[in-house]
């Protein structure tokens, strides 16, 4: 079986779970498998659906399964349960949690995510009053062609340009 499979299978179990326990039903999201980075899944109110990042999901399938899917249909469950504002790991959430079966209700996952998060060099050279700072191409475009500052945040001093590696 797939892992794109089991993370759909995984999904549909924890809405059985919250369906069995909450007594009604909820409308299902669409399922993406697009997200990058560090995160390892998104609830997305927007367009309705979960996203997962499936390179993070088979390096840790079996915890995946167990804590991120379950954690993020409970962000879709809250969102319906609960019209009104609810900080996203808050009580409710917590709550929900636990009343779908999860053992351990944690806000962020623990997964070694280093090889999939890619890190942007830092080719400029700035320096402030009390220490040089590496900046990537992006703000080094912004400071020369839109007149961007962007200032140190021990001395609070403004970043000037040193040198190119």
């Amino acid at each position: 079986m797939s892992i794109e499979q089991q993370l759909r299978d995984a999904t549909e179990a924890a809405y059985k779970a919250a369906e069995s326990y909450y007594m009604r039903t909820f409308r299902r999201p669409r399922i993406r498998f697009d997200l990058k980075g560090a995160t390892a899944g998104m609830a997305c109110y927007g367009p309705w659906a979960i996203r997962y990042n499936l390179p993070i999901c088979q390096d840790n399938k079996d915890t995946f399964l167990i804590d991120t899917v379950p954690h993020e249909v409970a962000h879709m469950l809250v969102h319906e349960l609960f019209p009104y504002r609810c900080k996203p790991h808050g009580k409710e959430w917590k709550t929900v949690c636990r009343n779908i079966g999860m053992k351990e209700v944690t806000r962020c996952h623990k997964y070694d995510v280093k090889k999939h998060v890619k890190r942007h060099k830092r080719p400029y050279v700035y320096a402030c009053d009390c220490q040089e700072h590496d900046l990537t191409a992006l703000m080094h475009r912004r400071i020369t062609t839109q007149g961007r500052r962007y200032n140190c945040r021990k001395c609070t001093g403004i970043l000037k340009f040193v040198k190119a590696n």
